[in-house]
């Protein structure tokens, strides 16, 4: 397990860790595994020495939201001109949606 690796945030002219992609198979959820993920990449941050951490998440992705939000990230940043591509990578669409940009200080009060 551990965090992907990703392109680094930029935050106060300081490279910050984000989770830019985390996911739990439909058949598992339900058990806690999101939070796990969650906590592990908070705390490699933490032993790397960073007080930040930044998740981008799909404005539409209500399960996540209410799941970063009770682990104490708020919202930060929001890009209303995201884009994805939807569909085969030869023959997929490039669409719009908003992503935002959520964030947390490490060893604040939420859990």
């Amino acid at each position: 397990g551990g965090c992907p690796p990703a392109p680094p945030a930029v935050l106060a002219g300081r490279l910050k860790p984000y989770v830019a992609s985390l996911a739990v198979r439909q058949a598992a959820r339900g058990r806690g595994l999101g939070a796990e993920l969650v906590r592990a990449c908070e705390a490699a941050a933490a032993g790397k020495g960073q007080r930040i951490v930044q998740i981008q998440v799909e404005s539409t992705n209500e399960v996540a939201l209410r799941l970063y939000a009770r682990l104490g990230y708020r919202v930060v940043a929001m890009d209303t001109r995201a884009r994805k591509l939807v569909g085969d990578v030869f023959f997929g669409e490039s669409v719009l949606f908003t992503k935002l940009t959520l964030e947390k200080t490490l060893g604040g009060d939420a859990t």
